[in-house]
């Protein structure tokens, strides 16, 4: 087994630089507060675009919380769509057993 080098995070002898340290805690009324987005559902699909790139959203379940891919993923749903709906039809049989 290798000795860690002096000055490793897990060597008892670590002690980080002053500068790294901070001066005075910050209080949590002074931070600017973050809104999050809202998370959009969506009620048929829509062309948008991620990085550069168009994607497709679709609604999913009752919520119509989106469901994203992009061409390379529509064209393998296209490619297999007969393995898919045979794989839904087998789990919702399943299901009403």
């Amino acid at each position: 087994m290798c000795p860690k080098p002096a000055g490793s995070i897990s060597s008892p002898h670590f002690h980080p630089a002053p500068e790294t340290l901070i001066s005075s805690p910050v209080h949590p009324s002074s931070m600017p507060e973050e809104t999050p987005a809202p998370k959009k559902s969506l009620d048929k699909p829509e062309v948008g675009e991620y990085k550069g790139n168009p994607i497709l959203s679709i609604p999913v379940g009752k919520s119509g919380r989106p469901f994203s891919f992009g061409y390379q993923k529509a064209k393998a749903i296209l490619l297999y769509v007969e393995e898919i709906r045979a794989f839904v039809r087998s789990v919702e049989e399943k299901e009403k057993k």
